[in-house]
């Protein structure tokens, strides 16, 4: 059973076909669920900055850490980033805290 939302995995499949016909590509954001929501922005030559927003968790330094939620839905989006020949991060560290939003984020070469 799928947890990501078909419309966002529809606009990542959209986001990974433009990079491979070397069009430009804009960020895709999307809810994956009421409190957690997935940003992947290009920074770059190839590379791709992949951010989970949480709202009002228990903070962890890392995303995974935070439960067996957190995981699944990080570990869908590794497995589709996999499907596009990007290695996915080790892990996906605490790097901001915006009001009651932690932001969770890595940056992959694709």
């Amino acid at each position: 059973m799928r947890h990501t939302p078909d419309d966002v995995r529809a606009r990542l499949d959209e986001l990974f076909e433009a990079r491979l016909r070397g069009d430009a590509v804009a960020a895709v954001e999307g809810r994956l669920r009421a409190d957690l929501w997935l940003r992947v922005v290009p920074t770059g030559d190839r590379a791709l900055r992949v951010a989970f927003r949480l709202h009002d968790h228990e903070r962890q330094p890392c995303l995974r850490d935070g439960g067996p939620f957190r995981a699944t839905y990080a570990d869908e989006v590794d497995d589709l980033l996999r499907s596009w020949g990007v290695d996915p991060p080790d892990r996906y560290a605490l790097v901001a805290e915006d009001a009651a939003w932690d932001v969770y984020a890595a940056t992959v070469d694709g």
